[in-house]
């Protein structure tokens, strides 16, 4: 169940509530007031809801783990109920027509276009490792400049790993360096980027 505050300044509290029954973990928001919509992420889907009335969906996609991902995340010691599920972690605004998300996809972080024209997936999934957590319960943070995606997450299946990296269409990931010390296992939250 996802709840909202719709009048939250006025004196008498107002709060909208929007579910769909075999969906969890509401837990990534993207507010886009140009196109008067809120983009959810959740636990094997995402959801464009209107923006002034959360409880009516526009548009729904799922996104669902293959059963042989979901055997290799067991293999290594993860739940089937609770780990080996895809949660949609990132949701960023790539331009007029897509958004570039991403999934823990069983903790093989995979990344995909959505197209807005008819809330469908496109191209070929690319490898979410540096853009997306692992695991669905870690910290990280993500943040699109400029058509390029920054990300502070961790890189193994581990959450060993903590990077910093830059991603674009037009060059291979940018990482920083492994280092024990450097981000004492935190992962900065928000990234801020400056121009």
């Amino acid at each position: 169940m996802f709840k909202i505050c719709v009048s939250c300044l006025s004196t008498e509290l107002k709060l909208v509530e929007f579910s769909e029954p075999g969906i969890f973990n509401y837990s990534t928001l993207l507010l886009s007031e140009d196109k008067d919509v809120l983009y959810v992420g959740a636990r094997e889907a995402i959801f464009e809801l209107r923006m002034t009335n959360v409880s009516i969906k526009n548009n729904k996609v799922q996104w669902k783990v293959p059963e042989s991902h979901m055997t290799m995340c067991i293999v290594k010691g993860k739940s089937k109920e609770t780990d080996c599920l895809n949660y949609i972690r990132v949701l960023q605004v790539l331009d007029d027509k897509r958004l570039y998300v991403c999934g823990t996809h069983a903790f093989q972080p995979v990344c995909h276009y959505l197209s807005l024209k008819d809330f469908s997936l496109e191209g070929p999934a690319e490898d979410g490792r540096g853009k997306c957590s692992f695991d669905p319960s870690q910290s990280f943070t993500t943040v699109m400049v400029d058509g390029e995606l920054y990300s502070g997450t961790s890189y193994n299946f581990l959450g060993s790993e903590p990077i910093i990296s830059r991603y674009s269409l037009s060059q291979s990931l940018l990482r920083t360096e492994y280092s024990t010390s450097w981000l004492n296992g935190k992962i900065p939250a928000p990234l801020q980027i400056r121009n």
